[in-house]
Parts: structure tokens; sequence; C-alpha cells
């Protein structure tokens, strides 16, 4: 199932699915060698946005019953978490709140 379209990807038998990681967006560091696994998001808003359409593609899947963002924080040389290393925020807090708080997974056993 890596690197294909969402929508390639079809349900087994109505069985639930889970996407258990997906994210990788690094907010850009021109000072380091550090990496994330898309695109590098140019400034807070280009960040902002990516989170939010790669949400809500994951949110408009009718099979899906629940999803795992990563990563929480960067480390050493991976910079694509949601908080800096030292813990600090990418974004406002109420920013992530108002991304991660819809609540239209659309599964239905």
């Amino acid at each position: 199932m890596f690197n294909r379209p969402l929508e390639t990807i079809k349900p087994l038998d109505n069985k639930p699915v889970i996407i258990s990681e997906f994210g990788g967006i690094a907010l850009n560091n021109k000072d380091s060698d550090a990496w994330g696994y898309n695109s590098d998001a140019k400034d807070e808003k280009d960040y902002k946005d990516k989170i939010e359409k790669q949400i809500n593609s994951i949110l408009s899947l009718d099979y899906l019953c629940g999803y795992c963002y990563t990563q929480l924080t960067d480390v050493m040389q991976e910079v694509n978490g949601l908080l800096k290393i030292d813990r600090t925020p990418k974004l406002p807090i109420k920013e992530y709140t108002k991304i991660f708080s819809k609540n239209s997974i659309k599964y239905q056993r």
C-alpha cells in the first residue's frame, strides 16, 4: 500500500481500515541537514495548508475508521514533527486543535 494514491486502496469485505502512519511534513529549516518525508513547507502558512490537505484527504475516505499522524515531535535529523525538538509547537495549539478536531470519519459497519 505504500506510495499509492489513497483512492486506489480498497477495503476488504467491509473490514475497518486504519491509516497507522502519515504526515512527514517538515517546516523549512535552511540551517540544518535535517529533513522530512515530503517537500518542506516554506513557512507556517504553507505548513498548516499541507497538514490540512492531508487530514482532509484522509477524512474523505468512507471506509476509514481511524488514523495516526506522525510524528509528534522533531527528533535529531527528522524535523517533520508537530512540535520542535524542544517541544515548542510549530503552529499555535489552537490551529492544531482546529485541524485535528474535525470529526468526519464516515466508516460504519
